[in-house]
């Protein structure tokens, strides 16, 4: 996640002009993939799980923005 932070702080004005979306700097790595995927239509869905003592935060993409998604693309990309 280290590497979009980098990335994404590298190419802020080009993100900018392409994308219309502005990269705070002191933004969080998963809060920049949140504003990524939002321009694609999705979303992430996150649990929390206790392991080895210690306390972890899962994320996956949201099924149902997914479902959605490839079907428009499906139905775009055929027809």
């Amino acid at each position: 996640m280290i590497q979009i932070l980098a990335f994404s702080k590298r190419n802020a004005p080009h993100i900018k002009g392409i994308l219309n979306l502005t990269i705070p700097l002191n933004e969080s790595p998963f809060w920049i993939l949140g504003q990524y995927l939002s321009q694609l239509g999705l979303s992430t869905e996150s649990r929390i799980s206790l392991e080895e003592g210690k306390w972890v935060k899962y994320y996956r993409l949201n099924p149902e923005d997914v479902a959605f998604t490839i079907s428009n693309f499906t139905f775009y990309y055929f027809f």
